[in-house]
């Protein structure tokens, strides 16, 4: 005995205390879902440590062991009760880990890129609604679901995978851009056509434009990046080059506007049919934008 303890008292004080040095009040068990060892983190919670322990900044070890993709990691952890059976406590703590500004399962999932992780998760969430829930989850400073995170980095498995679960495919970050357009934007083609063929909106109309203040359609903000792969994709999935938003613009009228013109691009957009003549609500032709410097 030790201090009138045995060492398996002594061992489980251990496995929940802080480090005296860490600023972030990070345990054992938090250290070990860092780095993936399974083996140390089935241990410590044999000795005791507390598996849905938070840190300062609300991640619980499940969430530290999915954001670096562990799976050994994150189901010893699930097999010693992390997030309670039905993920009550996960969903718990998430409510109160919002406030402290830690990120939702879901998106730590979806930032380790690990598609085995994910599934595991999401059949431990107690059900398709609460599965659905956990996909849609919003990570608190930008307003992204997994969804978003997955369709900027062009993970086309997990794009796939959230849309099957239910993943709102339309809903808005706090940039006011969709899961498309961030797919757009990084060029990300395969990721653009799944979101596409499973109903992601590439226009959006005058009055959701003006309701959501969406500053660009995906189809316009494609015009704008000048991606003639992205524009070929859209007009192959049917688009018309010649579609207007709420400002009366062509796609045409929005790469005149980018900043560094194209002349290689201006031409496959008139070679595809793109009207020359088309006026935007105050009456300035495409002309007027290729004249506007």
């Amino acid at each position: 005995m030790i201090n009138g303890k045995r060492p398996v008292h002594n061992a489980r004080a251990a496995a929940n205390e802080a480090q005296d040095d860490d600023v972030t009040c990070t345990r054992p068990i938090h250290l070990a879902a860092s780095v993936g060892c399974a083996e140390v983190i089935d241990l410590l919670a044999l000795a005791g440590a507390d598996v849905n322990v938070s840190d300062r900044h609300g991640n619980t070890p499940v969430g530290t062991a999915a954001a670096k993709g562990y799976l050994d990691a994150v189901e010893v952890l699930l097999r010693h009760g992390a997030g309670g059976s039905d993920f009550t406590l996960l969903t718990e703590s998430q409510k109160r880990g919002r406030k402290k500004g830690a990120r939702p399962l879901s998106f730590l999932a979806a930032a380790g890129g690990n598609i085995k992780t994910m599934e595991v998760l999401l059949e431990r969430a107690g059900g398709p609604e609460q599965a659905q829930a956990l996909v849609n989850a919003v990570e608190p400073r930008t307003g992204k679901t997994a969804l978003h995170f997955a369709a900027e980095n062009g993970r086309e498995l997990m794009v796939a995978l959230l849309l099957k679960k239910g993943a709102d495919k339309d809903v808005l970050c706090n940039s006011k851009q969709s899961a498309l357009h961030l797919a757009v934007l990084s060029g990300c083609l395969t990721v653009v056509r799944i979101l596409v063929e499973h109903g992601a909106k590439v226009l959006f109309s005058a009055a959701e434009a003006q309701t959501k203040k969406t500053p660009v359609s995906p189809l316009f903000l494609a015009a704008t990046c000048q991606s003639k792969n992205m524009l070929s994709l859209f007009l192959e999935m049917g688009l018309d080059i010649n579609t207007i938003d709420e400002k009366g613009c062509t796609p045409l009228h929005a790469a005149l506007y980018a900043e560094h013109e194209n002349l290689a691009f201006i031409e496959f957009f008139l070679e595809h049919g793109a009207d020359a003549k088309a006026v935007d609500n105050l009456g300035r032709s495409v002309l007027h934008y290729a004249l506007r410097r």
